[in-house]
């Protein structure tokens, strides 16, 4: 009991670290001038600080606390997976054949991800210990969702890895900030719907811990300055393979774009 106490003090100070660094970092995004380049971002922290807002005047353990809170799952879920497609745009940006193409591809990596996620969904339905049985279905969307969002940014990042991509700091820095945020919120849902009360709790505060860490390097690192300091993504290992796998990008790129041009 004294534990359980402990960690809900704990949930609810982290709780609101996380709600006072989104507003934060919209206040620092409009300052950097970012807030039209990263819009669908900007909208996925938005619409949490909404959701937070609204929260705030609400008691926990209510039926108006657990509606609210699950209206707003559909929507952050669908604004985080638009924040990921404008992160691939900007990977791609120079790149507009391959972008183009890729569109296409994303739609099917996440389809195949949410598959791979809901293959893993037994233990996420099997806790007899749920309060709350209706929230479960809320809790194991959000799972399937961002794991799947996991998966991609998984792929996403092995191909800035390997491929040596003329990127923005602030595109390489949001897609491993990114890349942790789904790590963190997958799992730490994962071990939240599995476990009982305590097991929970810490789970909700490690992602509430994960997530207030990824608002900080947001806030700390993500400048207009960011925009302007390139870097060559990945094969730093190997230069003279770095540049004949950038031959290669710009081989595909510019075939894709005569195609499409003969249509």
């Amino acid at each position: 009991m004294y534990l359980t106490l402990i960690l809900g003090i704990v949930e609810q100070a982290l709780w609101l670290v996380v709600y006072t660094a989104q507003l934060v970092l919209l206040g620092r995004l409009a300052q950097q001038g970012l807030l039209r380049r990263y819009r669908f971002f900007a909208l996925y922290v938005g619409v949490q600080v909404l959701e937070g807002s609204l929260l705030l005047w609400l008691q926990r353990g209510t039926s108006a606390y657990g509606w609210a809170y699950a209206a707003f799952v559909p929507v952050i879920g669908l604004c985080a997976t638009l924040a990921v497609l404008e992160l691939h745009d900007l990977v791609l940006r120079d790149y507009p054949g391959i972008r183009s193409l890729a569109r296409w591809a994303i739609t099917g990596s996440l389809g195949v991800a949410l598959v791979v996620a809901a293959l893993t969904l037994s233990p996420d339905l099997s806790n007899p210990a749920e309060a709350y049985p209706l929230m479960r279905s809320f809790h194991v969307f959000q799972r399937v969702l961002y794991s799947a969002l996991f998966l991609f940014m998984l792929l996403a990042t092995a191909f800035l890895l390997w491929f040596p991509l003329p990127l923005s700091r602030n595109t390489v820095l949001h897609t491993v900030v990114f890349l942790v945020s789904f790590a963190g919120r997958s799992a730490t849902l994962l071990v939240r719907n599995v476990g009982g009360v305590e097991l929970r709790l810490l789970a909700s505060s490690v992602n509430l811990g994960i997530a207030a860490t990824c608002l900080l390097a947001w806030i700390l690192f993500l400048t207009r300055a960011g925009e302007q300091r390139m870097v060559i993504s990945g094969h730093r290992w190997r230069p003279s393979e770095a540049d004949r796998l950038a031959e290669q990008l710009d081989s595909i790129n510019a075939t894709l774009l005569r195609t499409a041009r003969k249509r």
